[in-house]
């Protein structure tokens, strides 16, 4: 006959072991999604191998006890023994939900620190201007709604005369351009844009749709282009770019 003491140790037991096996679970998913933080972290490799430890060791224990109650106390375990049992699942279990609100709290903050800084980012993007010119109007409207999308201000044209009047009426922090336009030469534009007073000391990225020869690059440096990109590029690279020219 079990009497109450043990009823009361038994469920308090079996529950430690599901607590146990959700906070296991919760990091282990968090162990595989953020790996850099864990590979300098010690510490928390060491509370997940105890938090294992943990899990198997309650659940050795927690089927001894079903077992002995099942067969008749075969195993028996005393009320002391079952109070040190389940005194040591408490210890681990407050061990590990310490671990858990560090690792969840340290994850909420570093969420907020991103989103605030996403925040200020965007509100920086929003003031710079970026002129885009692609002969490619498909390709020049994935540019643009990409930038966009990102928190820059985006002008953009298919033709270099229609650029360089919009350098005339508004300031640019970047332009980005095609080498080989329909209406002008890339070295050309470039020319007239590094000799304006008003955008000499604008950045400037070419992407072209084949390789460069040396002669060309040569006109490049001398025109002080900030940037060469070759078509086809992931648009993220293209980010990258402009934010590692503007901040």
């Amino acid at each position: 006959m079990i009497n109450p003491l043990e009823n009361v140790l038994i469920v308090l037991l079996f529950s430690l072991i599901l607590f146990s096996l959700i906070i296991l679970i919760i990091l282990l998913l968090d162990y595989f999604k953020e790996k850099e933080k864990y590979k300098i972290s010690y510490i928390i490799k060491l509370f997940i191998f105890l938090n294992i430890i943990f899990f198997f060791e309650s659940l050795f224990y927690g089927f001894k006890i079903l077992g002995s109650i099942g067969f008749e106390k075969f195993l028996y375990f005393s009320n002391n023994e079952l109070i040190f049992i389940t005194v040591i699942q408490f210890l681990f279990l407050f061990l590990d939900s310490y671990l858990v609100f560090f690792v969840l709290s340290g994850h909420l903050q570093v969420i907020r620190m991103h989103e605030k800084k996403i925040k200020v980012l965007h509100r920086i993007k929003k003031k710079k201007n970026i002129l885009l010119l692609d002969t490619d109007i498909n390709y020049l409207k994935k540019e643009k709604k990409h930038l966009e999308e990102d928190g820059f201000t985006v002008s953009a044209t298919i033709r270099g005369k229609d650029a360089l009047e919009k350098l005339k009426t508004k300031n640019y922090n970047i332009i980005v351009l095609e080498w080989k336009l329909s209406d002008y030469d890339g070295a050309t534009l470039c020319e007239l844009i590094r000799s304006d007073k008003n955008t000499k000391n604008i950045k400037i990225i070419v992407f072209t749709y084949s390789t460069l020869s040396n002669v060309e690059k040569r006109i490049l440096q001398s025109l002080k282009i900030d940037k060469y990109i070759q078509k086809p590029y992931d648009l993220n690279k293209l980010t990258e770019k402009i934010e590692h020219l503007l901040f």
